[in-house]
């Protein structure tokens, strides 16, 4: 027989994590507004509906596996310029401008609606890509790629994304103003099959600036562990251009 004094023990200990919980949950929608608040207010934000960028893209170049050889590469990173459109809240278009190698053609790649053009064998990452790009730069949980908050965990908001990702968006204390993202990316095959292990992951949300009486992120930065991967900085916004469905096709 379990001892009276260690029963109730347990069954108060349940319950204040219970309570705990509880409090976590019931703040996190509080600090998600503050958050909203900080960047130009829930309902501004919400008057988002389309987004024209251009975006200065680095990517490190990465050497290939198995590729055995002691010659440095050329460069460190891969430089893109790219030009993107949203009509939110399922309609992403980009375009990609090599400058690493001038004369490149253009690459477009994105979605709209359920429909999706661009490299066939990579379009299983695009609604992801486009999920986790607006949530950073808008704090947009909403889109066809949608993020469901789940409370606040260690001081961040924790989320859930479509695929069961747990995802901590780190808030300063300060200013309110969203600092970075982190997760445990599932790593994929090139033709989108889970290998079984995942990456810590950690975007960083700097360079905040006015645009249109919002105050947006300018530089994304993502980190695998503590070595920078991509960074995308916005050279231009503009806020509700005139997009339609057809814009799109």
């Amino acid at each position: 027989m379990r001892p009276v004094g260690l029963t109730v023990w347990a069954c108060a200990s349940a319950m204040l994590l219970a309570v705990a919980a509880v409090r976590s949950q019931g703040k996190a929608p509080e600090q998600l507004a503050a958050a909203r608040e900080a960047m130009g207010g829930a309902a501004r934000l919400a008057s988002v509906r389309t987004l024209a960028l251009t975006v200065r893209d680095l990517e490190r170049a990465l050497r290939p596996e198995g590729v055995k050889t002691e010659a440095p590469l050329p460069f460190e990173f891969f430089e893109t310029k790219c030009e993107i459109q949203v009509l939110l809240p399922d309609h992403f278009r980009q375009v990609d401008q090599s400058r690493t190698f001038p004369g490149a053609p253009s690459l477009a790649w994105g979605f709209a609606g359920k429909s999706d053009f661009g490299p066939g064998k990579l379009r299983w990452r695009f609604r992801e890509t486009f999920g986790y790009f607006v949530l950073a730069l808008l704090l947009k949980t909403d889109s066809v790629f949608a993020f469901a908050l789940q409370g606040i965990e260690g001081g961040a908001l924790h989320f859930i994304d479509p695929n069961g990702v747990d995802v901590f968006v780190d808030v300063d204390p300060a200013t309110h103003l969203p600092q970075s993202m982190r997760y445990d990316l599932p790593e994929r095959t090139m033709s989108g099959q889970l290998t079984g292990k995942r990456r810590p992951t950690r975007v960083a949300m700097e360079g905040y600036a006015s645009v249109d009486r919002l105050r947006l992120p300018h530089i994304l930065r993502t980190y695998f562990g503590d070595v920078m991967m991509t960074q995308r900085r916005v050279e231009s916004i503009r806020i509700n251009p005139v997009l339609t469905p057809e814009s799109f096709k």
